[in-house]
This record gives structure tokens, sequence and C-alpha cells, in this order.
């Protein structure tokens, strides 16, 4: 176990796969989804407006957080950024979070930036505010000197953050084109999870250029994923709090197969046997069971499958919990039946007063639950 911030540094250096998965284009890819999600909760936290990636032809990738700002005023700015880009000053030893027993753990996403400056040949950084700005050079992790004041010398927002990085040839591989897919696929989740926030993508050796913008989040991503499905309804937005977790949802019946249900908590996406998911479906079995009920009908309960949840439905959904945990145990406090049982409250409440306030859609979707229930008790016998 290491003992300083710089053994840390080392064997980060000497085993990258340890911490990237691999040293590889997955590995490369790796180090954008450090910097789009730092963007993403910059954009949350800090008045980011516009998060930026351009991967270069000499393979240097630039990143902008247009917008960002630091809460303790533009004095403070420069040592901020230059602790969040250097391990001299972690403690691997330091007082841990409750239930924490080991493993990297990071107060901030921003911290993750250290990966970024440790795995990269040379890292530069840029911050300005209010009309000043400072820069500083990192090799290999290590600062070459502390943040110095540089002249604004080009037209710029009120107030930003730019990265320049080379991700160390010595540690990777030749970036595969497919990287890039992968990172405009994350731009467009991130660009649903935080919504107004525009993102720009280019690749200088393929010439791919993205721009993304979604100004109603999870609603535009799942009106996007039903397009070509024959949706019956605009997508249903709700947002509601239990306890101090925030649950955001967005949903579509379609003529035709859907997507399914897909779930983030907290910027990441959850796998595909997660809690949330479950709350979703008892949730949805609860509304209409509610429905039926106030509507006369005799069976009023109803099996309610996972097969005809994903039929015809599309839903999107994201929990954000306060203070996480990066790294380690955000998902694990995910991942109880607390949980499960809040979304399916939720869900049941709003879905029932949807429900009753589209009569349409309603007509054609509950005979839609009694057709399906033969069938789940047959599989059975």
């Amino acid at each position: 176990m290491f003992e300083t911030g710089e053994e840390m540094r080392g064997l980060m250096r000497r085993r990258p796969g340890l911490y990237l998965g691999g040293a590889d284009g997955f590995a490369l890819h790796s180090l954008a989804e450090v910097v789009l999600r730092s963007g993403a909760v910059a954009a949350r936290e800090r008045g980011t407006r516009e998060v930026s990636l351009r991967m270069g032809a000499d393979g240097s990738c630039t990143a902008v957080f247009d917008g960002w700002s630091c809460p303790a005023g533009v004095e403070a700015m420069p040592e901020e950024v230059e602790g969040w880009l250097s391990l001299t000053s972690y403690d691997p030893r330091g007082t841990r979070p409750e239930g924490v027993a080991r493993g990297l753990v990071l107060p901030t996403c921003y911290d993750d930036l250290a990966m970024v400056s440790v795995f990269s040949s040379s890292l530069d950084v840029r911050v300005w505010g209010q009309g000043r700005a400072w820069g500083q050079r990192f090799r290999e992790g290590i600062p070459q000197g502390g943040m110095r004041p540089e002249v604004l010398d080009v037209p710029a927002s009120d107030s930003g953050l730019r990265l320049v990085f080379t991700p160390d040839a010595s540690l990777f591989a030749e970036p595969p084109r497919e990287v890039s897919e992968e990172v405009i696929r994350r731009m467009r989740e991130l660009a649903a999870l935080v919504p107004g926030v525009l993102w720009r993508f280019h690749d200088a050796r393929s010439g791919r250029e993205e721009r993304i913008l979604r100004e109603q989040g999870l609603a535009d991503l799942c009106r996007e994923s039903t397009a070509s499905s024959g949706p019956l309804h605009e997508p249903w937005s709700f947002e509601g709090l239990s306890g101090t977790t925030l649950f955001r949802l967005a949903m579509q019946w379609c003529e035709r197969p859907g997507e399914g249900s897909a779930c983030w908590g907290n910027l990441q996406r959850c796998s595909h046997r997660d809690i949330p998911r479950e709350g979703l479906r008892r949730g949805l079995h609860e509304a209409v069971s509610a429905r039926r009920a106030a509507l006369g009908y005799r069976q009023v309960k109803l099996p309610f499958s996972k097969s005809a949840l994903a039929t015809g439905l599309t839903a999107v959904m994201e929990l954000v919990v306060p203070v996480p945990i990066w790294h380690r145990h955000t998902h694990d406090r995910l991942e109880t039946p607390e949980v499960e049982s809040a979304v399916a409250g939720l869900v049941a409440k709003w879905v029932e007063e949807a429900l009753a306030r589209s009569p349409e859609l309603e007509a054609r979707l509950l005979p839609l639950a009694a057709v399906r229930a033969p069938s789940m008790r047959a599989s059975r016998r």
C-alpha cells in the first residue's frame, strides 16, 4: 500500500491498466470519460455553459469548460485547480468516510483529473476569470513550477478552464477510431443528464465533429430514441425527491417495441439488473392496478412482466445522490430495497395521474396489461 501521493503516482505510472482498465483505446476513452464527467459536474455545480473536447492530429487532447467558476472567488481559482491536478499533497492515510475501508477515495470528481495528469507526457492548464488568467504545466503528473499569471490575449468568456494534454505514448497503444464513437455516445448521455449545456467534439484525425444540446434533458433523449417506433404521445417527464435522493424520469409508449429502460446514478450508467428499474416496474404495476380499480375493472391486480414493460415502452431515468463518494459506494447507496420502494412509490403516483389525464392512451394501455397476464401465467406452468 502506498504511503504518499508520490508513491501512488509511481504505482499508477507502472500499472496504468489497474486504474484505466487497459493500455489500449479503452484506456484512452477512460481518460476522456474523466474529463467529460468532470465537465458535467462543473456544469451542475460551477455554472459551466459549454464543454468541448478536441482530439488533435498529433495525439493531444484539448478540453475546455467555458463558464467554469470557483465558489471561493477568482483569487482561489489557481490554487484549487493546481490541487486537482497533482497528487503531491494527497494523503492516502487521511480520514475516510464511514464505511470506506480502503482504496482511492476522492472528495470531488475533479480530483479524478489528477489521473489525466499522471498518464500524460505533458499537461498544460489555463484558468481565467474577471479578465485575469493563470497557467501551469505538468509532466507525468509532476508540476513544473507553480501557477503563473498569464496575459489573457484571446477573446474569452468571463471565466473558464482549459486542459491541453497528450496521453503518454510509452503507456498507451495507438487509439482506434472507435474511441471517437464512444466519446460522442457519452456526450449524448451527459447532454441529457445536464440539460441546457452545449457539448462540442472534434476529432482532427477523422474529421468527425459533433454539436449536442438537449434543452429538455431526458425528455429529449427519450424522444430521440423513439422517433422510429411510432410514439403514441409526447414523453412524460417527472422529477421528485425521496429523502435526499433526487429521481428524474422520462417515458414514452410507442406502437412498436421501444428501447426498454436505462438508468444513470450520479452520471454513471447503472447495471442492466439494477434496483431503480425494479422500482420502475413495480410502480407501473401499481399505477395500472390503481387505474383499473378506478375504472371498475373486475380484476384489478395483474402480473406485469419485464417483457411487458419493454414492449412499446422507452424509459430513461436518473438518480442523484447528494455528496457522493467518487469511485466507491455511490452505486451501493442506490442498490437497496429502500431505493426500490421509493422509486416505485414515485412512479406509481406519477403514472397514475398521467394516465388519468390521458384517457385515449389509457384506453390502449390497460387492455394490453390484461392480455399479457394469461401468457405470463401460462409460461409458469
